[in-house]
């Protein structure tokens, strides 16, 4: 094994111990550290043999994550991890990992808060709003429409 594979193997065992990855992120690092190419398939293979990479787990973290630090909801996510080719069969068993009940609990919180930011001009504009935020962290049309026309209600009862 020649000296380089041997640094670049060490460096990536180390960077890979420390936090999950997946081999697209791998690749970016290798990259940046500028491995050879014809070094980059020796040392996944050995990460991947030795159990430093896993996607399946790496799937799931990335899903815990990005649903409770960062609120995202299920499309954003599966697109995001799709973008770093992870297999569409450890994506859709990571997502199934999220608790429905807790998954619409943050829905609402989300909507809640952007219904406080919000002046009222009108409610096609306030549900216009809603969906164009709540589509951008990911979550199904059919429970924004369904989280807000409670929301809305209530709201209406109110005033």
């Amino acid at each position: 094994m020649d000296d380089d594979l041997k640094f670049f193997l060490s460096k990536a065992a180390n960077y890979c111990s420390k936090k999950e990855t997946s081999i697209f992120e791998l690749k970016r690092k290798l990259f940046a550290w500028k491995v050879d190419d014809n070094l980059y398939d020796s040392i996944i293979d050995y990460l991947l043999e030795n159990n430093f990479i896993d996607e399946q787990r790496y799937a799931s973290a990335y899903v815990n994550d990005k649903f409770k630090f960062n609120h995202w909801g299920r499309i954003k996510i599966r697109f995001m991890l799709e973008s770093m080719n992870i297999e569409s069969s450890f994506i859709t068993s990571a997502l199934s990992q999220i608790d429905k009940n807790e998954y619409r609990s943050v829905a609402e919180i989300e909507i809640q808060k952007k219904l406080n930011s919000l002046k009222i001009v009108d409610e096609f504009d306030l549900r216009q709003k809603l969906y164009k935020n709540l589509t951008g962290k990911g979550f199904e049309i059919e429970l924004i429409k369904s989280i807000s026309d409670e929301c809305i209600n209530k709201m209406l009862r109110k005033n």
